[in-house]
Formats: C-alpha cells, sequence, structure tokens
C-alpha cells in the first residue's frame, strides 16, 4: 500500500484535490496545512482533509458532502475513486496478510502430524488435525470474504473509473 493515496486536502468550493499524501504520519500536517495555511487565507472551512484509514470524524466522505459549498453532484467523484483504490489496496493487503498466517498454520500443521506419522500413533494425529481444523477453517473463510470483498471493491472502482470518462 506504499503509493495508494490515504489523506489529502479538498477545496470544499469546488471538490478539487489541492494536496494528498501516502504517508499516514502525514495526515496530522496535512491537517494543520487546512487550518492553519489554507482556511486562515481563504475562510474556515473552505478547505477540508480526508481520511481513508480512519474511523468516522471529519475526514470521512459523508464528512465532506454535508460540508461542500457546490451544488455539483459530481465534485468528490475524485475524492470517491481514491477511495475505491484505496479500498482495493486495504483489501489486498488483508489478503496477503490471512494467506500468510494460512500458510504458516498449515505448515505449523503438517509438521506436528509428521512427528505422529513416524510414530503411527493416530490417535495423536487425530487430536493434532481437530486443534488446527477449526483455525485454518476460519483463516480459509476469512480469505474468501477478503476475495469477495475485493471483488466489490473493483467492481465499484470501475464503476467510479468508467463515469469519469
Amino acid at each position: 500500500m506504499e503509493n495508494v493515496i490515504v489523506a489529502g486536502i479538498v477545496d470544499t468550493r469546488t471538490g478539487e484535490i489541492v494536496e494528498t499524501t501516502v504517508n499516514p504520519s502525514a495526515k496530522v500536517r496535512l491537517s494543520l496545512r487546512a487550518r492553519d495555511e489554507l482556511n486562515a487565507e481563504h475562510g474556515k472551512g473552505t478547505f477540508a482533509v480526508f481520511e481513508f484509514n480512519s474511523m468516522g470524524g471529519m475526514g470521512n466522505l459523508d464528512y465532506l458532502r454535508r460540508n461542500l459549498r457546490t451544488d455539483n453532484p459530481d465534485a468528490l467523484k475524485a475524492v470517491e475513486r481514491l477511495r475505491a483504490r484505496y479500498n482495493v489496496a486495504d483489501t489486498e493487503r488483508a489478503m496477503e496478510r490471512v494467506t500468510a498466517e494460512l500458510t504458516l498454520t498449515q505448515s505449523v500443521r503438517d509438521e506436528c502430524m509428521a512427528m505422529y506419522e513416524q510414530s503411527g500413533d493416530a490417535q495423536k494425529r487425530a487430536i493434532v488435525e481437530d486443534a488446527f481444523s477449526d483455525e485454518l477453517d476460519g483463516l480459509q473463510d476469512e480469505l474468501n470474504s477478503l476475495r469477495y470483498q475485493r471483488a466489490q471493491c473493483l467492481k465499484s472502482l470501475r464503476s467510479l473509473e468508467e463515469t469519469a470518462q
């Protein structure tokens, strides 16, 4: 996700994106720039910061829509496209994490099973299999859910990009 925009400043009069960042720790700098420089010069609320990796608050799209100073319904389309790209990247990052966890869990299970393969102790192998079964099923379900979520995010992104052309 290193090249995915996570925050930016938008002009509430036009919806124009003034500045963006791919660095989550730079969000504070954007907030300060909007408050101390841009809004100080152009009037309070003229510029707003949006964030994609935060819960609620002033950086979400609903907040921006409520505080938009234009009647143009497409004013935030560029921000919506950036959010859709962020959602795709965020879902792919989660998929990578779950895939790595699934692979590691399978590897550990296989190593444990191999210990009892040589001894021929079927009862201990069954206990090991049962111990890992729920975790592996849960991880596989989570991965399948993330794949579906990514497909939905990609569909939304394609739709937004088609309307932009």
